[in-house]
């Protein structure tokens, strides 16, 4: 391992340099003699960042993918497992789940008040119309 001045500005920098061919590169954190961490690259390039359970926590692949908790991320952001946001979740794009069950805006034949109970209008393509009852069997959606 080296440490070495990089520029002219005194940025200093830390160089793992592993000189077989095959293998890995890491950085190790412990604390006493328990390993809390570690940044890891592979001979392919995958750098991966753990924690104590030296689980690939994170992963960024050589094509720039990101995984979290996914060691072979295969999208641009891959998460495996539970997310929460506290803010807002913009897609620009489509949603895809298993199991979706997603309400698709379409035209409605007459003005509609919330909760109204819809149908399918028989009489034009792709549109609802409230239903004359208030439990249908044909209900849309």
């Amino acid at each position: 391992m080296s440490v070495s001045e990089t520029n002219a500005a005194g940025s200093a920098g830390v160089t793992v340099n592993n000189t077989e061919t095959a293998g890995n590169s890491a950085i190790l954190f412990n604390v006493g003699d328990a390993n809390k961490g570690r940044i890891k690259v592979d001979n392919n390039g995958l750098l991966t960042v753990s924690g104590s359970g030296l689980g690939n926590n994170l992963t960024i692949n050589s094509s720039g993918n990101v995984g979290i908790g996914a060691p072979s991320p295969s999208a641009t952001l891959h998460v495996q497992g539970d997310g929460k946001f506290t803010g807002s979740l913009t897609v620009d794009g489509n949603l895809n789940a298993k199991y979706q069950d997603v309400a698709e805006w379409v035209p409605a034949s007459e003005q509609l008040s919330a909760g109204t109970v819809v149908v399918l209008d028989s009489t034009k393509s792709n549109q609802v119309t409230s239903s004359s009852v208030s439990y249908d069997t044909r209900v849309a959606g």
